[in-house]
């Protein structure tokens, strides 16, 4: 509730520590009050919010024009922003940013400068900013862990190797680079020491990641422990520029990822990754990552058995089902999209090292997949105790709710849903 008159009349006449202790139990609105009080209620204020005792720790420049496909101009006039910089600026680590003129943009320079370097996260996507004025921003934040550059302005790589030395905490960092047809991890995350995923992702669909030199030297110089691969096409070369690197000594899983683009990985490649990651435990088949025979998990598993699978290739049948089930003991199984399977999975994979063991389940788009064989596989599997099927159509009937029963009498929960 906002200040009243009379309460602030109270406070007027406070101790400055009774003013301090309540200060943190204000909201942005009541923080103006307390500062138009007085000079010592500003001074209080301001305070606080250095202090993080008030949460202003989220500031948002929204727009009110957005427009797909094109930069946007931020909402608020030049003046308000230079000024919610000077009251709230202290206690800001998270901003968010449109903006096109050189007024505003000019005003969210200053806002960034009265962050002081407390500033944690800045995403400019839909802001026009061009590389040196980025540059500046960083440079005023040099404990940025996460950065979004403008995705409608490209950012020069002298930029970007200038960021990299000034904000050395980035962890998840992204720039438009039209001028370049490479992936980030073949150019420039290897001046980023602290980044958490490495790209190989390059334009368009099945991608080959070729500059394999610069892959090594960002897989030993920075402190990723995941790699992106969506939209790209995969040889055992890749693995093996990463095998022997401090990322790959910590890599636990492979092909792991959300894909925007149609993914291919060689069946060699899946073995290399198997050889040359230490830690490995899970992986993905992409749906354009075709299986060989069924029998060439007992080889992958020989190399090294896995504890997750995402199988979404295509060509995937009950059979290469039953034998990642048989070759691998897995506590974490989906199936996404596969057209191929039919009735008597369950029955085949009982007796499997996976039914044994199996926890968790997922079943997506299976269009041949019907509830007596989600069931059937739920019974093979007595340790299941989280099941999720989304199922194109249909609405839930007797079978899904005997497997409902099944695995919440275990203790565990079924999340159905239609597609």
């Amino acid at each position: 509730m906002p200040l009243s008159i009379a309460a602030m009349g109270v406070a007027a006449s406070a101790p400055d520590d009774v003013l301090e202790r309540a200060s943190g139990w204000l909201e942005k609105k009541e923080v103006l009050c307390l500062r138009a009080l007085s000079p010592r209620g500003r001074d209080v204020a301001k305070r606080a919010i250095a202090r993080k005792a008030i949460d202003v720790s989220h500031v948002n420049f929204t727009t009110a024009n957005w427009i797909r496909g094109a930069p946007s101009e931020m909402r608020a006039p030049a003046q308000a922003v230079t000024a919610m910089g000077q009251v709230f600026g202290a206690g800001c680590t998270k901003l968010w940013s449109y903006g096109i003129s050189s007024q505003k943009l000019a005003a969210l320079q200053s806002f960034v400068l009265t962050t002081r370097g407390g500033l944690l996260e800045l995403s400019l996507t839909d802001a026009h900013v061009s590389s040196d004025l980025l540059v500046h921003l960083c440079r005023a934040a040099p404990n940025l862990v996460r950065l979004r550059g403008p995705r409608y302005v490209d950012t020069t790589l002298d930029a970007i190797e200038q960021i990299g030395g000034l904000c050395p905490k980035l962890k998840e960092v992204y720039f438009k680079t039209s001028w370049n047809l490479l992936s980030p991890a073949e150019t420039w995350h290897r001046h980023f020491p602290n980044l958490h995923c490495l790209s190989l992702s390059g334009r368009g669909e099945l991608y080959r990641p070729t500059a394999l030199h610069v892959i090594t030297e960002a897989a030993r110089t920075t402190s990723a422990v995941e790699i992106s691969i969506g939209g790209c096409h995969i040889f055992p070369d890749v693995v093996e520029a990463i095998v022997g690197t401090p990322l790959g000594d910590r890599l636990t899983n492979f092909a792991i990822g959300s894909y925007a683009f149609a993914t291919e990985v060689r069946p060699e490649a899946f073995l290399a990754a198997a050889r040359g990651f230490p830690r490995l435990t899970e992986m993905r088949f992409p749906n354009e990552s075709p299986l060989p025979a069924p029998s060439w998990f007992a080889e992958l598993a020989l190399i090294r058995p896995l504890k997750r699978l995402i199988i979404a290739a295509e060509n995937t049948t009950n059979a290469h089902v039953v034998a990642a089930c048989a070759h691998n003991p897995l506590e974490s199984l989906a199936l996404w999209e596969l057209t191929r399977l039919t009735a008597g999975l369950g029955d085949a994979v009982a007796g499997t090292q996976t039914a044994a063991v199996l926890r968790e389940l997922e079943i997506e788009d299976c269009d041949q997949f019907r509830a007596a064989d989600v069931l059937s596989l739920a019974r093979a599997c007595p340790k299941l105790t989280r099941l999720q099927w989304c199922r194109p159509g249909g609405s839930e009937g007797a079978y899904e709710t005997e497997v409902r029963e099944l695995i919440t009498g275990r203790g565990g929960e079924f999340d159905y849903f239609q597609s």
